[in-house]
């Protein structure tokens, strides 16, 4: 049943389109009320089940106009190093790049509204788990674009409670630090990290640097979990002062990273030093030093790189 029901979804989805006729929205509205109020109603039972999650987080690729449900690609080192940008002139994968659909705002608002409201006592359990993790993945990208709302999702996943009117730059600060550590450290809480980082507006994601990563990356990069979030933040910053950071903290240690397995995250610093245009000549000479400080191969006692 599910199976069909995520079938259908996606057959309403390739109907709507970009620009469907207001018949159609009209003659769609009842029914996909029907589905926002029956998930919504059981949306702690939604996000655990195996079954109905998939179909909850399709239902959100139909209210967004984007697909929601997250997959490998959206988290694989290619994504992450992907450094151009669409023809609109925006990220690729960012949350500038507009809807591929058309939008239910006010359905997907009220959904969201209903769906949080009876998830918020659970939440730090559905980091832990895979299909509640992914749910609340799906919630976020659905959101792509809506800073106000992002603003108000985000630090609820984090476990903040920011009060109505805080200002930018302090919507995290009763953050507990050890919780986001445990969540950047866990297989599923880590995906819900990524897909945070890949969400959050410019100002945010400005304060979720400054809170959690700024002169700790030596320690995230290590992590064998941890240092794919550093490689998501790397994938999904604009901003140069975070590369140029990035570079401070891990550039005298490339060739370490390299050596201990952790290429992935040299690579997406260098790919963000490509993107953001910052840091670049400082990334090919750490780079240099990193691939020949161990090499057999030395003239007089120099690198290969040097100067004759």
């Amino acid at each position: 049943g599910s199976r069909v029901a995520e079938h259908a979804l996606s057959c309403v989805a390739a109907r709507v389109g970009r620009n469907p006729p207001e018949a159609l929205l009209e003659k769609l509205a009842a029914p996909l009320q029907a589905v926002s109020d029956a998930i919504a109603g059981a949306a702690v039972d939604a996000a655990y089940d195996p079954r109905v999650s998939p179909v909850a987080r399709k239902f959100l690729s139909v209210l967004s106009g984007r697909e929601c449900a997250p997959s490998a690609k959206a988290g694989n080192l290619a994504s992450k190093l992907r450094g151009g940008t669409s023809a609109a002139g925006t990220f690729a994968d960012s949350g500038d790049a507009p809807p591929e659909r058309h939008q239910f705002k006010e359905m997907l608002s009220s959904f969201s509204d209903a769906a949080l409201a009876a998830l918020e006592a659970e939440l730090w359990n559905l980091t832990e788990d895979s299909c509640g993790s992914a749910f609340l993945q799906a919630l976020l990208t659905a959101h792509q674009g809506d800073a106000a709302a992002l603003n108000w999702i985000i630090p609820g996943f984090l476990g903040c409670a920011p009060e109505e009117g805080t200002k930018e730059g302090e919507l995290l600060a009763s953050a507990n630090e050890a919780d986001i550590k445990q969540l950047c450290e866990s297989r599923s809480g880590s995906h819900l990290f990524e897909a945070v980082l890949r969400a959050a507006p410019r100002n945010l994601l400005g304060e979720i640097f400054r809170r959690f990563f700024r002169g700790k990356m030596r320690g995230i990069a290590g992590h064998p979990t941890a240092n794919f979030v550093l490689q998501a933040l790397m994938g999904a910053t604009r901003d140069g002062d975070h590369v140029n950071t990035a570079l401070q903290e891990l550039g005298p240690d490339f060739g370490s990273l390299i050596r201990e397995r952790r290429a992935g995250v040299v690579a997406a610093i260098l790919a963000a030093c490509a993107r953001v245009r910052a840091g670049e000549r400082d990334a090919a000479k750490n780079l240099a030093r990193g691939l020949t400080a161990k090499m057999a191969a030395r003239k007089e006692g120099r690198s290969q790189l040097a100067p004759a």
